[in-house]
């Protein structure tokens, strides 16, 4: 049992370089995409699929948990 956690765990997409974007007036803005290493960066309606760092990368199906989901869409965080 713990082990096809593990191998399901392991099959779940890394989706460090996703996020879901926001307007300043916090309605959804699609999906946000910034790779560190080639510093690729697309602030919102990004597309499914991006080609960065020499290959593809589809956008997850579920980003974070559903705790990170919810803080993000009821508290605006900006960056100055």
């Amino acid at each position: 049992m713990i082990q096809d956690i593990k191998q399901a765990a392991e099959q779940i997409p890394d989706s460090s370089n996703w996020r879901e974007a926001f307007t300043l007036s916090g309605k959804p803005a699609g999906f946000a995409f910034f790779c560190p290493r080639c510093k690729l960066g697309i602030p919102f309606e990004a597309p499914e699929q991006v080609f960065h760092c020499g290959a593809y990368e589809e956008r997850p199906l579920i980003i974070g948990t559903a705790a990170q989901r919810k803080a993000e869409r009821t508290h605006r965080v900006r960056f100055v």
